[in-house]
């Protein structure tokens, strides 16, 4: 082979370009959910597991002591299993984020042909229609969902401070 082939053959006889080399060596999101869940499993792992040791404990006059009364056991319990889900949590989620990485991009320009349908369908999808389809299931879901949102509303008006 020529020092110019942008081609290389691997044990399996297949080529693979640079630029394929280069696409499986860059870093990828699911990749970042699991960075991100093992960096918050491992934080949460030292913060109990430190204090543990030091003896530190705040001095402040308003505070409470934590894990009153909870056996030393039952701690090491808590500080073993909750950042083995967090990591297990972002696992999954890397899992659900590889789907999305075998997606394209879609083409979904509105223009003045499409626009009549493109905000019927975001109405029907604000509305929940396709969700009332199934009477069971969909009635479940509209009511958390219209409940979140009238939830928001009153938060947002009550937030809002009106000089006087």
């Amino acid at each position: 082979m020529s020092t110019h082939d942008t081609t290389q053959q691997n044990s399996s006889g297949h080529q693979k370009s640079r630029q394929e080399k280069s696409r499986q060596r860059r870093f990828k999101p699911h990749q970042l959910s699991i960075a991100i869940g093992v960096g918050i499993g491992a934080f949460t792992l030292v913060s109990g597991v430190i204090p543990q040791f030091t003896k530190w404990h705040g001095d402040s006059a308003v505070s409470r002591e934590v894990f009153g009364g909870i056996p030393g056991p039952l701690q090491a319990a808590f500080y073993t299993v909750i950042p083995m889900l967090i990591v297990w949590g972002s696992l999954r989620f890397a899992d659900r984020i590889r789907n999305w990485e075998r997606g394209t991009s879609d083409r979904r320009r509105t223009t003045p042909k499409n626009v009549k349908r493109r905000l019927a369908d975001y109405r029907s999808g604000v509305y929940m229609r396709t969700l009332l389809r199934d009477s069971a299931a969909g009635l479940m879901h509209s009511l958390i969902y219209f409940g979140f949102m009238v939830l928001l509303g009153v938060t947002t008006v009550l937030e809002i401070e009106v000089d006087q």
